[in-house]
């Protein structure tokens, strides 16, 4: 293969095309998965001057890049693309990871990126014209999922990695989900009969929008407050509609929250708009950590006590809000002496009593889920056969989420982990044991999030890989009804291998 500068094809690149979207790690670790010769016909005559660069964008040059003058963009973002809306090449997407050519037909290559994989017949095209071979390939990485809770519609609303907020109104999973929103998608609501949508990218930044019936939106407006530092929000951070009041919203950015009483007061507009506002907005001194180097990780707003709301941090701490949409309401410490100092993922109120909480914590090595039965006086860990330990130590699961289904004949616990979806309909302290569901579907993938409806008892679940699933759930023998389950863990070590490889079995 010719040597090719890596800097010279940068700066080549940005005197043609005026900006460059690239990871720097992929760009510069020229193996077959960035840079590849290209043959020039099907007798394998080398044509060393063809050469693809692949990084957040794929360009192809044919003269191996030692002139602007044959450098083509051929995949990834559109050049020329701007915020908030950005456009990518038909059928490709951005992150690109690898190029394969058929040894019979050179001019015949697969291209992988973060959107699946692309086909085409002829890479040396002006236009190259890709095809998605994305079917039944499902790896769709969803941070958070949404549902209208107020019908029996089919809208499933959804926050993914590097493919934004993805939207389907069709119960058939056969059918194409479309995008209102790009970047990475993060916490979304569906209002009530699906009036509005929230949908949220990386850093905070949060949109209301309106959809049409191309699932696409037309209307939109900018919500989360101006001016303050992205760098205080979580990557994927969260807010929190008013459970009584979706108008009224609340949002985490770093060690406070800020409220904004009528969100509806800030004007949609006919297209997609980058600019914050502070309309209507009220910082919520009294909300600040006495920790500043402690961040607000969860949020949530009780639904049968109006007007109160929950948070939790990275390092373990929770607090109750009363009157929290009046002026500075008062904040209640309600963290668990028997709490660790971890992230907090997810606060879950009960569906019918005040009283009775929840706090799930995301670490490994530790106790992960705790309920409290005195509105957060005293916590007891029920996370059970989850954990290898009854300490919480070993290799249990990491949880995500819990969701509470109240149905005719009892109450079930969805739990949400690294391992799978588990379920029990009986809390009993670290005696509790949580049963693995939909072990043929589901399986052993990561779950992220839930959202559960009672109009026809849907629930819908979110998974880091594997896409969204979601079943009717009406009863305690809708779920996987077993006296144990027994979670494999398995251990190979050393990596890479020489003459032996260990191989360790847990249980728990």
């Amino acid at each position: 293969m010719k040597q090719t500068n890596i800097w010279g094809v940068l700066k080549m690149l940005l005197s043609k095309y005026g900006y460059l979207s690239i990871e720097l790690q992929r760009a510069v670790q020229f193996d077959q998965s960035t840079v590849v010769p290209k043959t020039d016909d099907a007798t394998d005559i080398e044509n060393a001057d063809v050469v693809y660069v692949g990084g957040a964008n794929l360009y192809r040059s044919t003269d191996g890049f030692k002139t602007t003058n044959n450098t083509t963009w051929v995949g990834g973002y559109e050049v020329g693309t701007t915020r908030p809306d950005f456009k990518i090449y038909q059928n490709h997407h951005p992150d690109n990871h690898s190029m394969v050519f058929y040894n019979s037909n050179p001019s015949k290559c697969i291209s992988v990126h973060d959107g699946g994989i692309s086909l085409t017949d002829n890479n040396l095209a002006t236009n190259i014209t890709w095809k998605s071979l994305n079917n039944g390939y499902n790896t769709t990485q969803f941070y958070t999922v949404a549902i209208d809770k107020t019908t029996t519609s089919d809208i499933v609303l959804g926050g993914l990695q590097d493919n934004g907020t993805l939207y389907t109104n069709a119960g058939d999973y056969r059918k194409p989900w479309t995008q209102p929103l790009s970047y990475d998608g993060s916490f979304c609501f569906v209002s009530p009969n699906a009036t509005d949508y929230y949908m949220s990218i990386q850093e905070g930044r949060v949109f209301r929008i309106q959809v049409g019936a191309d699932g696409l939106g037309n209307k939109f407006a900018r919500i989360d407050p101006k001016n303050l530092p992205r760098s205080k929000y979580q990557f994927i951070n969260p807010f929190i509609p008013d459970a009584n009041n979706f108008y009224r919203i609340y949002i985490p950015n770093g060690d406070r929250i800020w409220r904004n009483n009528d969100v509806k007061q800030i004007p949609l507009l006919d297209k997609l708009d980058s600019n914050a506002v502070l309309t209507n907005w009220d910082e919520l001194l009294t909300t600040k950590l006495n920790d500043s180097t402690d961040e607000i990780t969860a949020i949530t707003s009780s639904k049968i006590v109006n007007d109160v709301v929950y948070y939790g941090t990275q390092k373990g701490k929770l607090y109750r809000i009363k009157n929290a949409s009046i002026g500075q309401p008062t904040v209640e410490n309600i963290t668990g002496t028997n709490f660790p100092a971890a992230y907090i993922n997810c606060v879950t109120t009960h569906p019918n009593n005040p009283n009775i909480l929840f706090t799930t914590f995301t670490n490994y090595g530790i106790l992960s889920l705790f309920q409290s039965t005195n509105a957060g006086q005293t916590w007891q860990a029920v996370s059970g056969n989850l954990e290898e330990l009854a300490t919480g130590a070993g290799n249990g699961p990491s949880l995500r989420w819990l969701t509470v289904v109240s149905v005719a004949d009892s109450l079930i616990y969805y739990v949400g982990t690294s391992a799978g979806l588990f379920a029990t309909d009986s809390l009993n302290g670290m005696q509790t044991i949580w049963v693995r569901q939909s072990p043929d579907k589901i399986g052993s993938n990561i779950v992220t999030m839930m959202d559960f409806r009672n109009t026809d008892g849907l629930l819908a679940v979110a998974t880091y890989g594997a896409g969204v699933f979601s079943s009717i759930i009406n009863s305690t023998k809708d779920k996987t009804l077993v006296k144990q389950v027994w979670v494999d863990h398995i251990s190979l070590y050393p990596n890479p291998v020489n003459d032996k490889l260990y191989i360790d079995l847990y249980k728990y």
